[in-house]
Parts: structure tokens; C-alpha cells; sequence
């Protein structure tokens, strides 16, 4: 039997169809449209996020930021407390007019001075 010697059966209709082809189009249009989405969906998500994660970076940054300057305050109220009477660093609050400082303790009156120091 040769190529040309086939032959569709009868009752096969193989004419176009305009609703299948519409469909088609309207089905590969509804995947093109999908993936479109998909993207922006996944591109605002990514923005959001990222932005989230970069407000808590902001945060944490001044967290320890705040932290570090905490921690070089008490280093040097402790070297003031350390190496100074009680007397002495009132008489140092006084100079640097501390509000408060009669009320205070030794190492009150350390911390308040260093503060003041760093100012």
C-alpha cells in the first residue's frame, strides 16, 4: 500500500471548527496571562519582603547601634567610679551642672557624669 492510496474514513469531519480554535486561543491566552501574573505576583511579593527585611535591618542596626553606645557609657562610668571618690565626682556633676545629682549615689553620679561627657 503507498501514501497515496490512504484514505480518511468517510464520516471523519475535518473541517475547521471556529469555537475549538477560539478556544485554543482563548486557552493559550489564559497561559500567557497566568505566567504574566505569576510574575508580578512573585516581583511585589520579592519588593515586600524585601523591604520588610530591610525596615528590620534599619531597626536592628540602631538596636546595637544603641547597645554599643550603652556599653562604652558603662565602661566609662566605671572607670569614673573606680577612680573617684564620691566627693569627686560630685563636684564634676556639679561643674557639668547634672539636674538631680544631690540624690544620687557614687555610681549615680559616674553614669551621669560619663553621659554628660559624651554630650
Amino acid at each position: 500500500m503507498r501514501l497515496h492510496d490512504l484514505r480518511l474514513p468517510e464520516n471523519l469531519d475535518v473541517r475547521p471548527r471556529p469555537v475549538l480554535l477560539g478556544a485554543a486561543i482563548g486557552a493559550a491566552a489564559a497561559v500567557v496571562a497566568a505566567a504574566a501574573w505569576t510574575a508580578v505576583f512573585w516581583a511585589v511579593l520579592g519588593a515586600v519582603v524585601g523591604g520588610g527585611v530591610g525596615v528590620a535591618y534599619l531597626f536592628l542596626r540602631a538596636r546595637v547601634d544603641d547597645l554599643e553606645e550603652e556599653a562604652e557609657l558603662f565602661e566609662d562610668a566605671s572607670a569614673l567610679s573606680e577612680g573617684a571618690t564620691r566627693d569627686e565626682l560630685y563636684a564634676e556633676a556639679q561643674r557639668l551642672e547634672v539636674e538631680g545629682r544631690s540624690a544620687m549615689d557614687k555610681d549615680e553620679l559616674a553614669e551621669a557624669v560619663a553621659r554628660e561627657r559624651r554630650e
